[in-house]
């Protein structure tokens, strides 16, 4: 299915099974006021959006079901949105996240439901190391032997146990791509986002 957004309230006004029926739903000479997307859990969209004003908000609830409708969306250039390689965000992409974002986090029915969650936003996570790591210019170490260094990291992150890969990551030893810098991006970046209610 393909969905068409209003970008000025985030509402889904269309729905069709192909992109060419659904461009056909768009006021002529209005193309600019929505935003086509493929499906409503937007699972095809990685989070990029880290930090908002300084603080790690990435997949953080009270942010993306909140602070960012109450604050940020009529407000944006009031504040700073950067992704996770302290790039700016701008306006388009940061309503793309919002609505993908918020839709995932609004309502997770109890334990279960904020497992899921985070295998979701776990496997976000090991996209973004992969595209950070093929980013790299490595020369001390390669690909290979970072991805068996980070094999515990990625199971736990693919089955949301947040707590312990974050734990597991801050016990790792540093080399030239897993610097302590970018170490404790990730142990941050999990923190913010980890669903999962915690008994003790």
């Amino acid at each position: 299915m393909i969905y068409l957004m209003k970008k000025s309230n985030l509402s889904i006004v269309a729905i069709a099974q192909t992109k060419m029926m659904i461009k056909d739903k768009i006021p002529e000479g209005k193309e600019s006021e929505y935003k086509i997307l493929k499906d409503t859990n937007m699972l095809s969209i990685v989070s990029r959006i880290c930090y908002y004003d300084g603080e790690v908000i990435y997949y953080n609830k009270n942010f993306w079901t909140g602070t960012a409708f109450s604050e940020v969306l009529n407000n944006f250039d009031n504040h700073t949105l950067l992704d996770y390689s302290g790039e700016k965000i701008d306006i388009d992409r940061f309503k793309l996240e919002l609505y993908s974002n918020s839709d995932l986090l609004e309502n997770l029915d109890g334990k279960a439901g904020e497992a899921s969650c985070n295998r979701i936003i776990g496997n976000n996570i090991v996209s973004i190391f992969r595209e950070e790591c093929s980013n790299a210019i490595l020369t001390t170490i390669s690909v290979i032997e970072l991805a068996t260094k980070l094999e515990s990291v990625f199971s736990l992150l693919i089955s949301g146990a947040f707590k312990e890969a974050y734990s597991y990551l801050s016990s790792i030893a540093t080399d030239e791509f897993l610097t302590t810098e970018r170490i404790n991006k990730y142990i941050a970046m999990l923190k913010s986002a980890d669903q999962f209610t915690y008994s003790i």
